[in-house]
């Protein structure tokens, strides 16, 4: 999500490509390692996050932003989260629905993400580079 919220872009529109560059083909028995992780393990975690966040003092740290004058237009302000539970702290939501509207928000950036899905490592040639690696080893 970070990736997205700092760039516009999911992560796997880096992956594209991305080990057809000069410095990996220099060391082709690099190991190279993703990590696969089940949506729905995935969402899980985000929504404990979510959570944890918010019993560690999220509100009020959106409070105190606002007080010191930072506007809830602010592109810092308006990323996954801050755009959400601002509208609690300013009373136009329940925090019910800020977690809502926040999980709903979250839901999206995973689908694009490629984040947990084969055919994402596939189309970034983690597995073939795997598949690869283990022929030439069980030659040796």
């Amino acid at each position: 999500m970070e990736v997205y919220e700092q760039t516009g872009k999911p992560i796997s529109a880096f992956w594209h490509g991305a080990f057809e560059t000069p410095q990996l083909r220099r060391y082709p028995n690099a190991l190279v390692i993703g990590l696969i992780c089940e949506r729905g393990e995935l969402f899980s975690r985000i929504e404990s996050r979510m959570h944890r966040l918010l019993k560690e003092g999220w509100l009020d740290e959106i409070r105190r932003l606002l007080d010191m004058g930072y506007s809830p237009e602010l592109k810092s302000m308006r990323s996954l989260g801050y755009r959400e539970f601002t509208q609690v702290v300013l009373g136009n939501w329940t925090l019910e629905k800020g977690q809502q509207e926040y999980l709903r928000n979250a839901k999206p950036l995973l689908r694009g993400s490629g984040i947990g899905s084969k055919d994402a490592l596939m189309s970034a040639g983690l597995t073939q580079q795997a598949k690869r690696r283990n022929k030439s080893q069980k030659k040796l």
